[in-house]
C-alpha cells in the first residue's frame, strides 16, 4: 500500500481536523477553521485534493468555504441539504477513491440525521465525527436512541483493530463518566488511568471501545445490573447511559 500519514489539527476548544497525506496531495476531514489548515497545507507544502464532512454542525465545516474558494478541493459529505459546497452527496455504503485510499461511507444517524462516517478498511481507519468517541457517544440532537444504536451497531461489525479518529478531545470525562456508571469494572478504571496522561488521545482501538465505552456493552449484565436495568432491552440501556451523561 502506498505510504499515506493523518496528522491531527486541535482546532476551536476541543475539535480535532484531520489531514490525510500522501505525497505532496491531502485530504482533509471536518475543517472547522479554515486557518488552521491553511497554515499546515503551506507548511507542509501539500495540495488539497478532497474534503470530507460527517455532518453539517459549524464546528466540523465553517471552514469549507473558504478552503473550497481557494483550493478547488472535491467536496463529500452527506445528502441532507444543511452544508453549502458538497460536490458529491454520499449515502450508506458508498465506496470513496480518492488517491491511494478507499473508503467505504457508513451513514451513522443520532447526533445528526444525516451523519456518515468513513471508513478505510484496507489500512482500518475510521473517522467517526461526533458519532464514536473513546469512551463515549455523541449527544443525540437529530435522531433517538434507537437510531445511535443502530449506529453503534454497524460500527460494531468493523474490524477490532480499526483505528478510530474522531471530532473532539472529550476522553477523559468520557471514561470518568463510564467509570462511574460501572465503578468495579478494572479494564475502564485502567483506561481511564492511561488517558488521563495524555494530552491527545487520537486515534484509540476499536477493540478498547468494545471492552470499556458503555455504549457498546448495554448487552452486558455486569453493566445493566450495575444501572439496576437487568432484563432490560438493549436500547434502553443505552438510552438510560445516554440520558444520565446529559445531565452530567
Amino acid at each position: 500500500m502506498a505510504e499515506i500519514v493523518i496528522d491531527i489539527l486541535p482546532a476551536l476548544q476541543d475539535n480535532y481536523i484531520y489531514v490525510i497525506r500522501y505525497g505532496k496531495e491531502a485530504i482533509v476531514v471536518d475543517p472547522g477553521d479554515s486557518k488552521v489548515v491553511e497554515h499546515y497545507l503551506e507548511e507542509k507544502g501539500l495540495t488539497l485534493e478532497a474534503i470530507l464532512i460527517t455532518h453539517h454542525h459549524e464546528d466540523h465545516v465553517s471552514g469549507l468555504l473558504p478552503l473550497k474558494e481557494k483550493h478547488d478541493p472535491e467536496v463529500f459529505g452527506p445528502k441532507d441539504g444543511l452544508v453549502a459546497g458538497i460536490d458529491t452527496f454520499v449515502h450508506d455504503g458508498d465506496t470513496l477513491s480518492i488517491g491511494p485510499l478507499h473508503f467505504t461511507v457508513i451513514h451513522t444517524p443520532g447526533h445528526t440525521k444525516g451523519h456518515v462516517v468513513y471508513y478505510e478498511p484496507k489500512r482500518k481507519i475510521l473517522f467517526s465525527g461526533d458519532t464514536l468517541f473513546c469512551g463515549g457517544c455523541g449527544r443525540i440532537f437529530e435522531g433517538n436512541a434507537t437510531d445511535m444504536y443502530g449506529s453503534f451497531l454497524k460500527l460494531g461489525e468493523l474490524d477490532p483493530l480499526t483505528d478510530v479518529y474522531c471530532g473532539h478531545e472529550y476522553t477523559v470525562k468520557n471514561l470518568e463518566f463510564a467509570s462511574q456508571l460501572d465503578p468495579s469494572n478494572s479494564l475502564v478504571q485502567a483506561r481511564l488511568g492511561s488517558m488521563r496522561e495524555k494530552k491527545c488521545t487520537m486515534p484509540f482501538l476499536l477493540r478498547d471501545e468494545f471492552e470499556t465505552n458503555p455504549y457498546f456493552r448495554v448487552d452486558e449484565d455486569g453493566l445493566k445490573n450495575a444501572l439496576n436495568m437487568s432484563g432490560e432491552s438493549s436500547t434502553a440501556v443505552f438510552a438510560e447511559i445516554r440520558r444520565r451523561k446529559d445531565l452530567v
